[in-house]
């Protein structure tokens, strides 16, 4: 045996989702899974080499350390926000990514299961729950565009809420008992 001095870094497995699957670059190629599941230890973002946001979730299964990147313009990232508050922190969670096909058109989506039960949908189209509708304007040619900020805006304060409900869930350092032991 040989001991071996943590200089303090963490190995950590970088994913996406990509093509309806987990997805962990391997060289040039990039590997699929079906899921990924841990549990959640920290959410950040960063701006990736694109100028896009990316929410980083950061995730553990016993030894092994993982970060599970969503473009926060993606459809992943607003499915796992309008299922934020329905995230109990310090479970165990599974990230399930869903594409399917339908008429030349593809259809993403995002399963998330915690302790074997599928997490619920805490913002949707029919109950928005305090979700913000889309400001609608319309262009000189009569085309309608719409704003999608105020939305945008009110899921990554959801994401923020579980971040901190994540954070307030760190486990306190155990006390250790005193004995009367010499060594």
């Amino acid at each position: 045996m040989a001991l071996k001095e943590n200089k303090g870094s963490v190995s950590r497995t970088y994913l996406t989702i990509r093509e309806g699957k987990v997805a962990r670059k391997d060289g040039e190629n990039w590997k699929l899974y079906d899921s990924i599941e841990g549990t959640i230890d920290e959410l950040s973002t960063r701006e990736n080499k694109f100028g896009e946001q990316e929410l980083c979730i950061n995730m553990h299964d016993g030894l092994d350390n993982y970060q599970l990147q969503l473009k926060q313009n993606g459809s992943y990232f607003r499915a796992f926000a309008s299922m934020a508050q329905n995230i109990t922190p310090g479970g165990r969670i599974e990230f399930i990514p869903v594409l399917k096909e339908e008429n030349g058109r593809k259809n993403v989506g995002l399963i998330l299961k915690q302790d074997g039960q599928i997490v619920k949908w805490a913002h949707t189209k029919s109950n928005p729950n305090g979700m913000p509708e889309p400001e609608v304007m319309t262009k000189k040619s009569g085309e309608k565009i719409y704003d999608w900020s105020e939305r945008d805006a009110f899921l990554v304060d959801k994401v923020n809420e579980l971040n901190a409900r994540i954070s307030s869930n760190v486990a306190q350092p155990v006390q250790e008992e005193q004995d009367d032991l010499p060594f």
